[in-house]
């Protein structure tokens, strides 16, 4: 494909054909995306960007400013993408194109997403299905429907998420759309993870992969290896879920991506620590604390934080100061060092569940806070099973469901539920 382009290039050159020159150019773009090869991407746009500018075409030029903020998003910097984002919606609105405004838009609410801020994000993608169910746009419509499902996926909400996967994915069989079948077979998959299906689970992320690997897309690839690491590690197999984690890693890094990229030292921080290797796996979390907060993805740097919190706790303060001044250059960050056992953030897992059901009950400010967390604990598919059903059972005593089945938990952990709640 490149080499064909390369010469309808050429040919366009000699013929001082500009807008045939600006297309071939976008083509030539997307393909060194998918091969990774982002800064050979990004000058290719910034010349067809030049083209558009000169011809007036307003089209042309709204859709290379939202491919080159797509770059600069996969890079992780997000002004960056938002900045670019919002001319490209400005050049759309301009020429009224509601549906590649839409486009727009749901690119900005991922960036809303990505820092947090799901109200939103969902408000965003909700406004963008009417419009793609107005103009009978299947892909639009498609694209939607996936996004709001990770919110809620992200949410924890997993029975509102499953369904809009589903359609979504219905959408994109039909349209012969393979890297949105990718995208959420892989979505859904991570939903069997949470409910504890590993099994499904394994076989829905191959399927993701074989779609990955045949179209060549190397970020949805490294995403999918991520997630079929923490399936492996619960079933048992260190050295499987270690390999496909750094698998991952590699492509990530090889793309420039810093989102995967922390997600793949998150995983096998996760591993290495579950396994004892204390002096590996806090690099690892550290490396993947500075890759998320890189890229102001506070929810997931802040999960890594936890992680440093716990790690803490478990092997001594002391031996874990001393491992820290050997493995790691820069000094143990404020946060870490003056963490008290007696606050929050040290506490243990019968202190949170009282403390998140009394908040509830009693309706205090840090309800909202607490029901967040166990909303990432019921996604969270690098933690047990135990745990992700713990977050379920909270979430669903937290709204007022006093008669939740508590047989997969732990003992310990259901005896204070039970405790907490009839008191």
């Amino acid at each position: 494909a490149m080499k064909i382009s390369q010469q309808s290039l050429a040919i366009f050159e000699e013929l001082g054909y500009m807008k045939g020159k600006t297309a071939t150019l976008n083509i030539m773009a997307e393909i060194h995306v998918v091969r990774g090869n982002l800064e050979d991407a990004l000058q290719l746009y910034h010349q067809s960007a030049k083209i558009n500018e000169e011809l007036g075409d307003l089209q042309g030029k709204g859709i290379v400013l939202g491919n080159m903020a797509k770059i600069y998003f996969i890079h992780g910097n997000l002004d960056e993408a938002m900045e670019l984002y919002r001319q490209a919606y400005k050049v759309f609105e301009e020429s009224k194109d509601l549906k590649a405004m839409a486009s727009i838009l749901r690119w900005i609410a991922q960036i809303e997403s990505q820092k947090g801020n799901f109200d939103e994000a969902l408000a965003i993608h909700k406004y963008t299905l009417d419009v793609a169910i107005r103009f009978d746009d299947a892909q639009g419509k498609s694209a939607s429907l996936q996004q709001i499902a990770d919110i809620y996926l992200s949410r924890g909400e997993l029975d509102k998420a499953m369904p809009l996967y589903q359609q979504s994915l219905e959408i994109d069989e039909k349209l012969g759309h393979l890297q949105g079948e990718a995208i959420n077979l892989n979505n859904m998959a991570q939903i069997h993870v949470a409910r504890g299906n590993l099994s499904d689970a394994m076989r829905i992320y191959q399927q993701s992969l074989d779609i990955s690997q045949k179209l060549g897309d190397l970020k949805s690839k490294a995403s999918t290896l991520n997630n079929m690491a923490v399936v492996l590690y619960n079933q048992g197999n260190l050295d499987g879920a270690i390999k496909l984690s750094q698998d991952s890693l590699v492509i990530s890094q090889q793309l420039g991506d810093l989102l995967d990229k922390g997600t793949s030292f998150n995983n096998i921080g996760v591993f290495l620590f579950k396994n004892g290797q204390y002096h590996f796996a806090l690099k690892y979390f550290v490396e993947a604390m500075i890759a998320f907060q890189s890229v102001q993805a506070q929810l997931k740097a802040q999960s890594v934080m936890n992680w440093l919190i716990g790690f803490r706790k478990e092997i001594g303060a002391g031996k874990f100061d001393t491992l820290w001044q050997e493995e790691i250059e820069q000094p143990i960050p404020e946060w870490l060092a003056e963490v008290d056992d007696q606050q929050e953030q040290g506490m243990t897992a019968e202190q949170f569940i009282a403390e998140a059901i009394q908040s509830a009950r009693e309706k205090r400010p840090e309800a909202e806070e607490y029901f967040k967390s166990a909303q990432k604990m019921a996604a969270d598919a690098s933690v047990p099973a135990e745990v992700r059903e713990l977050g379920g059972v909270l979430q669903r005593i937290m709204l007022g469901d006093r008669n939740v089945d508590l047989s997969s938990l732990p003992r310990e952990w259901a005896e204070v539920v039970r405790k907490t709640v009839h008191e």
